[in-house]
Order: C-alpha cells, then structure tokens, then sequence
C-alpha cells in the first residue's frame, strides 16, 4: 500500500501561495508521485537530498494518495488564509501546518476546486487594486503577489498587475524585472 510521505515543496519559497506534488513510498520501498505512469521511482537516499536541498519536506498524514490529490500550502504572509480555506469544502482532505507556519491543505484538485483558485487569483488581484488607489501600497503589494502565485496560469494582466504594486510600494528594479519578464507573454 502507497503511504503519503511528504511533498515536493519549496521550504524557503516566498510566494504566498504554492502548489505541490506529494510524494509516496510504495510497499516495495521506493518513492514516487501518485497518478503519474510515467512518473519516477527514487529511493531514501535521493529523497534525502532532495530534502537537504530545501526542495522537499517530509509530513505524515493519514490520508489515501489519489491522482488529484496535492499540498496548497498557504504561507504565512497569505492574506486573510483561513478565509480561502473556509471555502473549500468538500475538496479539502486534511489541514497541517508548515515549516514556516503557514497552513497546507491536501486537496482533492477537481473542476470545482480549480475554479476556486481561479476566484481567489481574482479577488485578489482586485482587492490589490482597490488598495493601490487607495494608497495601502504594502497592502497593495501583498495581494499582488498573492494574485500572481494563486493564479494557474501566468498572464500579462497578473504579472502587470503585480509590477505596478512592486513600483507604488518603491521598488522599481523589481517592477522593471516583471515587465521585462511579462515581455514574453504580450
């Protein structure tokens, strides 16, 4: 029986929001994603380094691995987290706390928990805007880089979006990075 051993996530990342695969042991004592045919197979020492390099934390849960299950992780500076998390439902498999002291949800990604991300990138990216003009730019800031890690897709609207709240709050060098970045997707 496959056993959920951890994920394949960022340690020190910084985004607000972060999606990742977990990671299962199998009965034979090798390591792998759930869902994925073609996905490999590593064992404990891969798995360490993995872990040492910040790339992959190790939990236990007691959960069944599916195909669509994965960690959200809700990092600390996620704003107004226990809110999003209300609105999951019945998509929502387990809640633990992260290393940094955010919370992770293990989520069942169907069509409808999908288009709830879709929302939250949404809602975010306007409250971002209604805080920028109204000239809450820390604020503004926040909810931008909320908008963008939510988001599935990268757009030009996001990652203008999130330029100019990085330029309102002062930091034009990153806002100059963003569009320079954003430049492939116009």
């Amino acid at each position: 029986m496959n056993v959920i051993v951890g994920a394949m996530y960022l340690v020190d990342g910084k985004a607000p929001f972060d999606r990742a695969c977990l990671v299962v042991k199998s009965g034979e004592g090798q390591y792998t994603f759930p869902g994925r045919d073609s996905a490999p197979q590593f064992g404990e020492a891969e798995l360490v380094a993995l872990e040492r390099s910040g790339q992959f934390w190790r939990f236990s849960v007691a959960v069944t691995p599916h195909p669509k299950l994965a960690l959200w992780a809700f990092r600390r500076n996620f704003v107004d987290w226990s809110a999003f998390v209300a609105q999951l439902g019945g998509v929502l498999e387990a809640e633990i706390q992260l290393p940094d002291g955010g919370h992770g949800c293990l989520v069942r990604e169907t069509p409808a928990a999908l288009v709830l991300r879709d929302h939250w990138a949404t809602a975010s990216a306007e409250a971002s805007k209604q805080d920028r003009m109204a000239g809450r730019y820390e604020a503004a800031l926040a909810l931008a880089a909320q908008a963008f890690s939510v988001s599935r897709v990268v757009t030009r609207e996001r990652i203008e979006l999130y330029a100019e709240a990085l330029e309102a709050a002062g930091n034009h060098e990153r806002a100059e990075g963003m569009r320079a970045f954003g430049a492939r997707y116009s």
